[in-house]
C-alpha cells in the first residue's frame, strides 16, 4: 500500500452525494411543496408594515406580546422624529470596532449576548443541560410526533431554495426578509417550545442537529434564528412560571419570533429601585433583530436578584423613558441582519411587567452553540472540496477521507455532551480551519471568485470563531499552539 486512497474513492464520494440529493429530491418535495402551500398567509401576519395598526390589533393580548404600556408614544417606521431618535453619532459604532467588540456575544464589552446567555449558569448538572433543555421538555416520540417531517422539510427547503442563493443572503437585505419569512413558515419558531405549549418540544440534540443542518446552507438565516432559540432556551428554564406559559403559548399563535439581549455585565446597567418598579439607564452595545423581532427577552440584576422583562426594540418614549437605537452595525458577515446598540434612558421596568426572577448564580462554563457550527460548516467544506478543479485528485482525496473521518466524529463527540465545551470548540475552530485550506487548495483560483461559496463559508466560520469571545475561550484557543 503506498497511502493513497483506493482508485474507486472518487466515485464513491460524489455518487454518495449525488444519491443524497435525489432522495431528497423525492422524498420529501412533496410534503414540503404540500407545506408551503398550505401556508402563504404567515408573511402577512409575521411582518407588518404599519406597527401602530399591529399594537391596535394587540388589545386583549396579554402584555408581554407586545401591547403598548401607559401613554406609550408610537412614532411611524418612516417618520423624522423616529429617525433622530435611532440615530446615534458614528462614533458610538466607531467605539465598539475599536474596542474589539465585533461579535455580537462579546463578554468584555457588552451586557447582552444576542445569541447565547453565556453569562447565567446552566440548569443543576453538567455544562450541557443548556438551559434545562435537557431535563425539561418532552420525550423522543412527542417531539416525532408534534414536529413530523420538520427536518424533512427543512433540508428540502435549504437544498432547493436557499443554496443556489446563499452568498447575496448575507448582504441583501430584501431577499433576506423573503427567505427568512419562508423559513418561519416551516414552524422553527417552535423548535424548542415545549410540546404542551403548542410548539414542537425540542431538546438539545434537535437543537444540535438543527444547527448544524443550518450552518451548512446559511449562517445568515442561523445567525438571526439564533436570537429566538436561545431566548426560548432561557424561557424554558423559566418555567413553570404562569407569565413564562402564557408568553411561549402567545408565540405559538402569533408564529412570532423574539430577540435577545441579556445582561452579562451589570456595570453596564444602572438600576433604580422606584415606587412603581425599576427605572433602567446604560447600553447595550449589540441586539439583533429590529424589524423583524418586535421585543426582546431581557434581563437586569438588582441586589442579587436576576429579573426577567420584555423590552420593545424600537425607538420609543413613555413614561419620562427613552429607548433609542444605533445606526445599522455594518459587519463583513450576515450584514444583512439588522443589529443596532440600543440605549435605555430612565426606562421604566413595572413591577407587573416582570416574567420572572431568581437569586444570581455563579457563573458556570457552559457550551456555546458555536461548536454545533463548527460541525456543520465542516460538512459543507467537505462537500466543496470534492466539487474543486483538483478534487479528485490522490493528494486532495487522501486528505479529504481524513477529515471526513475527523468531521464525523466531533460531530459524534458534540451530540455526546461528555467533553469539555471549550476544549470541543478548539477542536471544531481546528478541524473547520483545515478543511477551509483543503477546499482553497482543491478549488484552485476559483475560490478567490466573489460569487464562489468558499469565500462566504469562511467567512461564517470567522463568526463562529469570535462568537462569545470570553477570556476562558481565549486561552482554550491559545492552549491549540502548544
Amino acid at each position: 500500500m503506498n497511502g493513497l486512497p483506493p482508485k474507486n474513492l472518487v466515485s464513491d464520494q460524489r455518487s454518495r452525494c449525488e444519491v443524497q440529493d435525489r432522495c431528497l429530491e423525492t422524498d420529501s418535495s412533496a410534503s414540503y411543496k404540500e407545506l408551503l402551500n398550505h401556508s402563504k398567509s404567515y408573511l402577512a401576519q409575521i411582518f407588518h408594515t404599519n406597527r401602530d395598526e399591529e399594537a391596535a390589533k394587540a388589545d386583549g393580548e396579554p402584555p408581554e406580546v407586545g401591547r403598548p404600556r401607559g401613554d406609550c408614544q408610537r412614532l411611524p417606521l418612516g417618520s423624522p422624529e423616529r429617525a433622530r431618535r435611532a440615530g446615534a453619532s458614528e462614533s458610538t459604532q466607531k467605539h465598539i470596532l475599536m474596542q474589539g467588540c465585533m461579535s455580537p456575544y462579546c463578554p468584555r464589552m457588552t451586557s447582552s449576548s444576542t445569541q447565547h446567555p453565556a453569562g447565567l449558569s446552566t440548569s443543576a448538572g453538567d455544562w450541557y443541560e443548556i438551559s434545562g433543555l435537557a431535563s425539561s421538555l418532552p420525550s423522543e416520540v412527542e417531539f416525532r410526533n408534534h414536529s413530523h417531517h420538520f427536518f424533512q422539510n427543512l433540508e428540502s427547503f435549504l437544498k432547493l431554495e436557499i443554496a443556489p442563493i446563499a452568498n447575496r443572503l448575507d448582504h441583501e437585505e430584501d431577499l433576506f426578509r423573503h427567505f427568512y419569512g419562508r423559513l418561519v413558515e416551516l414552524g422553527c419558531l417552535k423548535l424548542l417550545i415545549p410540546a404542551h405549549l403548542g410548539g414542537f418540544g425540542g431538546e438539545r440534540r434537535h437543537w444540535i442537529e438543527y444547527n448544524v443542518l443550518m450552518s451548512q446552507y446559511s449562517g445568515a438565516l442561523l445567525f438571526l434564528q439564533a436570537q429566538h432559540q436561545f431566548s426560548i432556551a432561557q424561557l424554558n428554564k423559566l418555567l413553570p412560571d404562569p407569565k413564562v406559559e402564557s408568553l411561549l403559548q402567545s408565540l405559538v399563535l402569533k408564529n412570532q419570533g423574539i430577540g435577545l439581549a441579556l445582561q452579562k455585565n451589570k456595570e453596564l446597567l444602572r438600576v433604580e429601585k422606584v415606587p412603581q418598579g425599576y427605572r433602567l439607564s446604560g447600553t447595550f452595545l449589540w441586539t439583533t433583530g429590529f424589524s423583524f423581532f418586535s421585543h426582546l427577552l431581557f434581563s437586569f440584576e438588582y441586589e442579587g436578584i436576576l429579573f426577567y422583562t420584555l423590552l420593545p426594540l424600537e425607538p420609543l418614549e413613555m413614561e419620562e423613558g427613552r429607548i433609542t437605537l444605533s445606526p445599522k452595525i455594518e459587519t463583513v458577515v450576515f450584514n444583512a441582519v439588522p443589529s443596532h446598540s440600543i440605549t435605555l434612558n430612565q426606562w421604566l421596568i413595572k413591577e407587573n411587567d416582570l416574567l420572572a426572577r431568581h437569586r444570581v448564580e455563579p457563573k458556570k462554563i457552559s457550551e456555546h452553540p458555536s461548536m454545533y457550527n463548527f460541525a456543520g460548516i465542516s460538512k459543507a467544506l467537505l462537500k466543496v472540496i470534492l466539487q474543486g478543479q483538483y478534487g479528485s485528485t490522490p493528494q486532495v482525496l487522501e486528505k479529504y477521507a481524513s477529515l471526513e473521518e475527523r468531521s464525523n466524529h466531533y460531530h459524534q463527540r458534540v451530540i455526546e455532551g461528555v467533553h469539555h465545551p471549550l476544549t470541543l470548540r478548539s477542536e471544531g475552530l481546528q478541524l473547520a480551519e483545515e478543511c477551509a485550506l483543503l477546499a482553497r487548495l482543491s478549488c484552485g483560483a476559483a475560490s478567490i471568485l466573489k460569487e464562489h461559496p468558499l469565500n462566504r463559508l469562511i467567512q461564517e466560520m470567522w463568526q463562529y470563531t469570535v462568537a462569545g469571545y470570553s477570556e476562558d475561550q481565549r486561552k482554550a484557543y491559545w492552549d491549540m499552539f502548544k
